[in-house]
């Protein structure tokens, strides 16, 4: 659980293809007894049953397409510039 002066935050723990009732107790500035009851329900269900295997492997897919992305960007600027050095040592 996490709190300051003014807000408090608690982790709902359960599954997928729970709904959730949660009610919310609290006393306000007047020292007066409040509640609120709410319920939480997940409406993207394709993320929660994606398994993390999965997810794992599409973010290290993504890294590894942007490192080797860069590195031939990286090689083709080197490239040219050896190029262009050595067309400018022949022009001389």
């Amino acid at each position: 659980m996490y709190w300051n002066a003014n807000a408090s935050s608690l982790q709902l723990l359960g599954l997928a293809d729970e709904i959730g009732n949660y009610t919310c107790h609290w006393n306000n500035s007047l020292g007066e007894a409040r509640f609120k009851t709410f319920s939480i329900t997940y409406e993207d269900k394709d993320i929660l049953n994606e398994p993390p295997e999965k997810q794992s492997f599409e973010t290290v897919a993504i890294a590894v397409s942007i490192a080797l992305a860069i590195l031939l960007l990286v090689s083709v600027i080197i490239g040219v510039r050896f190029y262009l050095f050595k067309v400018i040592q022949v022009l001389r």
